[in-house]
């Protein structure tokens, strides 16, 4: 039994590269369909954990995608704001609570997401060194930002400015490191938390004075653009970081409720008051929208789906074709190999030897395609399904 492996495995490193070449022709055949199955399986998993956890959005109007991929992977920055008095309004009600999100700037092209501090319980997220966020000017990082950039409590990070040639433009606003998460294996790590109020500072909605005393602080423009200009340079304080010998002198222009946020993320108590919150904004007349992440997944995953049966399709495909490569290049050895055969033939080798050599040639082909084929599925599982969400969402 073990001459013909002899024989075999001795004849394959002869023809080294027609071996390597037979061998990973069978590998991505067996490759293909198994590794797209492990990816859907793994991405669908990730994407309903996650959306399965958020049970309402409320948002503006438009795509209900956008607004759902938003929410659970801050994605779309651009995003139609909504006011304020929409978040307090249903933190108001007796249905159940409700998370602001304002996001719409990035530190170092990282999201920079406004919120409360009760964001993080409700998705189970524990603070790994320092404390959460609350004072102005604070931020809470991701067990993952933490790691790429080596931050730790008491270091400061800079939000990415969202116009730098404009003379009157809003100054970045520099963050003070309060605290970092621990790792949980989602959207969360790769995320900078602030409060929604630091949020409007960065944005321009808040900011710091000086300059003279009889200057009117009060005045308004359409935007923090020309807020800033109409106060003028010499009122407004570019304040790059909120300190405690600073954070009296900020304030907000105008009405509170009424500053931008970019959704709500609402955890109903039940089935009933889930209802009963869905019913506020079927109207065609309702200013916003209240969207179910998971039903939206529903609908990607099927789009997915008809992916994945052309996927199938091409593996398919693959392995008639690589079958018939396996025939033909059998059938060439074969004649190639003629008179090494009739050389066994007459040294004494019968033709059931013959057989058992070339199928232990097959067999150890097999064999190291089904090893290549092992390791791509153990990449894959590690970091195949993360880098697909990354990829798609």
């Amino acid at each position: 039994m073990w001459r013909p492996l002899f024989l075999a495995w001795n004849a394959l490193k002869y023809y080294r590269t027609r071996s390597l070449l037979l061998m990973f022709c069978l590998a991505i055949t067996f490759s293909l369909p198994l590794v797209s199955r492990m990816l859907i399986v793994d991405f669908e998993s990730q994407l309903r954990s996650r959306a399965d956890a958020t049970p309402l959005v409320v948002g503006a109007r438009g795509s209900r995608f956008d607004l759902a991929l938003h929410v659970l992977y801050f994605k779309e920055p651009a995003l139609p704001t909504i006011p304020y008095r929409e978040y307090d309004r249903l933190s108001r009600t007796d249905l159940g609570t409700a998370f602001p999100l304002h996001r719409q700037l990035t530190v170092q092209g990282t999201p920079l997401v406004g919120t409360t501090s009760g964001y993080f319980p409700f998705r189970d997220l524990l603070i790994a060194e320092g404390r959460s966020i609350g004072r102005l000017g604070d931020c809470v990082v991701g067990a993952q930002v933490a790691k790429d950039w080596d931050v730790h409590p008491g270091d400061h990070l800079t939000v990415d400015a969202t116009n730098v040639f404009s003379i009157a433009g809003i100054p970045p606003l520099r963050l003070n490191v309060s605290g970092v998460l621990k790792e949980n294996q989602s959207a969360d790590d790769d995320a900078v938390f602030v409060t929604v109020q630091t949020a409007w500072v960065a944005t321009g909605i808040g900011h710091g004075h000086s300059g003279s005393p009889d200057t009117d602080h009060n005045v308004q423009g359409k935007n923090p653009e020309e807020t800033q200009k109409t106060l003028g340079a010499a009122a407004l304080l570019p304040y790059t970081e909120i300190t405690d010998e600073n954070i009296g002198q900020f304030h907000f222009h105008g009405e509170q409720l009424d500053f931008p946020i970019t959704a709500v993320i609402f955890d109903p108590l039940g089935d009933r008051e889930s209802t009963l919150l869905r019913g506020q904004y079927v109207s065609d007349e309702a200013e916003y929208q209240i969207v179910s992440p998971s039903q939206v997944v529903d609908e990607l995953m099927e789009v997915v789906f008809q992916f994945r049966f052309f996927l199938d399709l091409a593996a398919v495909l693959m392995g008639i074709t690589t079958g018939c490569l396996l025939l033909l290049i059998g059938w060439l050895t074969l004649q190639i190999r003629q008179a090494e055969i009739k050389t066994m033939v007459r040294i004494g080798s019968s033709r059931s030897m013959v057989f058992q050599l070339h199928a232990a040639e097959l067999g150890l082909l097999l064999i190291g395609a089904g090893v290549v084929t092992g390791i791509v599925l153990l990449v894959i599982k590690f970091v195949g399904a993360s880098l697909l969400v990354q990829f798609l969402v």
